[in-house]
């Protein structure tokens, strides 16, 4: 096996045969590789815009997922070779993500549900994790295919169109919170994703193109989806932001926070 990625969490390797393995490293704990598992098997019954899932092999320390082979670039990747077509690969990536929340997938978990306990384990006072997850609660249900993890990296420029890719997170829920999630992941550079703050001015145009195309697609105002900004940017947060990253999303929720008490 030949090594071909490194991810947050697990390392990808070329089988030679059109099929990779993706593997999580000693550290991670054993519920990510099967929730990945089964999640990503889940999906690809139904969502077809994704690497075919062929099932376990044997290794250590867990069993590696084998996963069809996408020859291309990931969105990253393209833009940083070829910046003046950013405007198509924005515009691009906000129809797959509106093609993809056409499906309804049962088996997943409920988005609430997981958005909730994200929130519990927050660490901020009892009463504001009180104060949001009731405002969470009272957020319009869905029963849309939901990502949870739509940048770019995980959107592959091939020869079959835009291929997404890490499904480990995917849920059934509101579709609007799937876009304040996409929108949350764009608010600083990310260097330990590739995108640089060399490419500061391609990340802001790409974010802005990419919003609003999508609600153009969904035929729904800008002022629909940012209820979700609340409660996302607390779960946020909470996953090793950098310095100015969590700056940004205190403010947020702290505004969040007092305008939600002035309206009761």
């Amino acid at each position: 096996m030949r090594l071909i990625g490194k991810g947050l969490n697990a390392d990808v390797f070329d089988n030679g045969d059109g099929t990779v393995v993706k593997l999580y490293r000693p550290d991670m704990p054993e519920s990510l590789y099967l929730q990945d598992y089964q999640v990503s098997k889940a999906v690809s019954k139904h969502y077809k815009n994704m690497p075919t899932v062929h099932g376990l092999k044997e290794l250590t320390p867990y069993p590696g997922l084998i996963l069809e082979k996408i020859d291309g670039l990931n969105l990253v990747e393209a833009l940083s070779k070829d910046p003046l077509r950013i405007e198509m690969f924005a515009k691009e990536f906000a129809k797959t993500h509106f093609d993809l929340h056409r499906y309804s997938i049962e088996e997943l978990p409920r988005q609430k549900d997981v958005l909730i306990a994200d929130i519990r384990k927050a660490n901020l006072p009892t009463e504001d994790i009180e104060d949001l997850i009731a405002h969470t609660r009272a957020l319009p249900d869905g029963d849309r295919l939901c990502h949870n993890d739509f940048m770019p990296t995980n959107v592959i420029y091939s020869d079959r169109g835009m291929v997404v890719i890490d499904w480990r997170t995917a849920t059934q829920g509101n579709n609007l919170a799937d876009v304040a999630r996409t929108v949350l992941l764009h608010e600083v550079p990310r260097e330990d994703i590739g995108i640089t703050a060399s490419m500061d001015i391609v990340r802001q145009i790409f974010k802005s193109i990419y919003l609003r195309e999508y609600l153009k697609l969904a035929q729904v105002a800008k002022s629909v989806f940012t209820s979700w900004m609340l409660p996302l940017s607390v779960i946020r947060l909470g996953e090793g932001v950098s310095e100015r990253e969590k700056r940004i999303l205190l403010r947020r929720i702290n505004g969040g926070l007092k305008g939600l008490r002035r309206s009761d």
